[in-house]
C-alpha cells in the first residue's frame, strides 16, 4: 500500500508514494466498479457459492504507472450492514449510550469480517 501522507494545504486531499513506481500523487478520489462487470472470469466467479453477483471494488490507480490499488469490496450485505452502522451512530450523536456503543462496535466489527472475507474471495477466484 502507498505511504500516506496528510497534505498540509488541504484536508481533503492526501499526497501518497506508489509502491510500484515510487512517484508521489495526491489522492483525491475512488473509483467503484462491479466485479461481475469486469471481471476475468466472470463465469467462475458466479459459480462460486457465497460470491454475490453485486459485489463492488472500490479502488485507486497510480496516475504515473496504473498500479491498482484496492481499498475494499461490498456486496449488498455489507452495504445493508454499512447503512445501519451510519443510522445507529446518527442516533449516538444525540445521546451516546454503553448500548448504542456496542451496537455500533459490533455492527463495525462484522462489516470488517464481512469485508476481509469478501475481499479474500474474490481476489482467491480472480487468479
Amino acid at each position: 500500500m502507498p505511504v500516506l501522507k496528510k497534505d498540509s494545504q488541504s484536508v481533503k486531499s492526501i499526497l501518497v508514494s506508489c509502491d510500484q513506481c515510487k512517484t508521489p500523487f495526491e489522492l483525491s478520489d475512488y473509483k467503484k466498479e462491479s466485479v461481475i462487470q469486469n471481471h476475468k472470469s466472470v463465469s467462475n466467479l458466479q459459480s462460486v457459492e457465497g460470491i454475490n453477483k453485486d459485489i463492488e471494488h472500490t479502488y485507486f490507480n497510480c496516475p504515473s504507472c496504473g498500479h491498482t490499488y484496492t481499498c475494499y469490496y461490498t456486496d449488498e450485505h455489507i452495504r445493508t450492514m454499512q447503512a445501519k452502522l451510519r443510522k445507529v451512530q446518527r442516533r449516538q450523536s444525540f445521546r451516546l449510550t454503553a448500548a448504542k456503543a456496542r451496537q455500533a462496535n459490533e455492527l463495525h466489527q462484522s462489516i470488517k469480517q464481512a469485508m476481509q472475507l469478501l475481499r479474500l474471495q474474490v481476489e482467491t477466484h480472480d487468479k
